[in-house]
């Protein structure tokens, strides 16, 4: 985020040398933590991602399960319970379950399998759509627009998150990490990777929207496409950055000696797991997630208020790019939120400020909370498609579809052109 902010102060000082202040401040106060936490003597590590802390022996076997199943949708999905045919001695012990075991048993198994299918469509859907939106904007010259340029990085971000898909799925099926130790740091590297660089373009896009509607004039020698380019370049070097603690320690483990289940997850020290745990993850919220937010609804606040001053004709030509970019602020809050209302209640209950969940409960909200997140990232090219012209009539051509098909689908409401 540091990366970011830094960058967006630099196009931003000569329009309104207040919110640059205000933009340097939120440097110190991300960047300090950030360097504190790397020097805490590996009692916890900086990271950005959808990974949290798991536990050691030191904790009882609930806290184990609940801080188990809040790491990545693999660790998650390692929790459940297998789905397996029933022995002998098993059919014995499963005869004097109760009927509400067996319920709860049978949602489990259809849990499982919804996701699974629901993952599959997530995948094959966003891989296209993310891997079409690249190639227009690379391809056609009138798609290089500042704000194109920031919607490509996202894709690319998205597809990170989506390659590491087919890794849950074989997880989900086979109830344990199969792919060894190198493949769990590339995995957890590649989809941690998401989180921030999702949420730092779209508070760059929201930072590109303010100049382009509130400073036009003093701003449009700002909005180039090199400058564009430098501040995509310095977000995902930052992003590279943050990640090496996360590819660190990143590992393997086993955690059934008796079935051999594996889960690959990050693993820290044992000193004072839960504090470090409770620690990085209220950063995690604040640096990924409500940062973030907070200046996304200071540039769009400025924004709405520009624009309702604007005249018709102007506000027309501007709105349209506008209410794209935030449409897909919306929905990645809306997709995000579950996860992190899930994380904010773990942490109450390792606090003991909220009453406790049954670990088995957890596990499943995890595995439910893990759809809208990869959904997150399939989604937006739908959006670009119903709400830029530029992006509809591209995705026409580059797929050879013909004019006619075109007016049929999608029909042209406006003519006006993106911004």
């Amino acid at each position: 985020m540091a990366a970011v902010v830094v960058s967006l102060m630099m196009m931003m000082v000569r329009c309104w040398p207040r919110l640059s202040l205000m933009l340097l401040l939120s440097v110190m106060l991300l960047s300090s933590p950030s360097l504190a936490l790397l020097r805490l003597n590996s009692s916890l590590f900086l990271s950005t991602s959808t990974m949290t802390t798991t536990t050691t022996t030191t904790m009882d076997n609930d806290k184990q399960l609940m801080m188990l199943s809040s790491l990545t949708p693999t660790a998650a999905a390692t929790t459940m319970p297998h789905s397996h045919a029933a022995t002998g001695g098993e059919e014995e012990e499963q005869q004097h379950n109760s009927s509400q075991q067996q319920q709860h048993h049978h949602y489990q198994q259809i849990l499982s399998a919804v996701s699974q299918v629901m993952f599959v469509v997530i995948c094959v859907v966003g891989l296209c759509g993310n891997t079409l939106v690249i190639y227009v904007v690379a391809r056609y010259s009138k798609m290089q627009t500042v704000t194109n340029t920031y919607i490509l990085n996202l894709a690319v971000a998205d597809e990170c998150f989506l390659v590491g898909l087919p890794f849950l799925l074989a997880t989900s099926v086979l109830r344990s990490w199969p792919f060894g130790y190198v493949m769990c740091k590339v995995y957890m590297t590649t989809t941690g990777i998401n989180q921030f660089t999702s949420s730092a373009f779209l508070t760059v896009m929201s930072g590109d929207r303010y100049i382009a509607i509130c400073h036009a004039v003093k701003g449009s020698g700002l909005r180039t496409p090199v400058i564009s380019r430098v501040v995509a370049l310095t977000t995902w070097m930052v992003s590279a950055l943050l990640m090496a603690p996360l590819f660190i320690y990143s590992s393997t483990r086993v955690t059934n000696n008796t079935t051999g289940v594996a889960t690959c997850t990050i693993f820290l020290p044992e000193d004072n797991q839960r504090r470090s745990y409770v620690v990085f993850t209220m950063y995690n919220l604040m640096a990924s997630f409500v940062i973030p937010l907070g200046f996304i609804v200071l540039f769009y606040s400025q924004v709405i208020s520009t624009l309702r001053k604007s005249r018709a004709r102007k506000r027309n030509t501007r709105k349209k790019v506008t209410r794209l970019v935030l449409t897909v602020i919306v929905a990645y809050v809306i997709c995000w939120l579950p996860y992190w209302l899930g994380q904010v209640a773990l942490v109450g209950q390792l606090l003991d400020l909220v009453p406790d969940v049954s670990p088995v409960a957890l596990v499943n909200y995890n595995i439910v909370a893990a759809i809208p997140m990869y959904c997150n990232s399939a989604i937006n090219p739908i959006l670009y498609a119903f709400l830029s012209d530029n992006f509809r009539k591209s995705f026409f051509k580059a797929c050879g579809m013909c004019s006619f098909l075109q007016y049929i689908v999608f029909w042209d409401r406006t003519r006006d052109g993106d911004e």
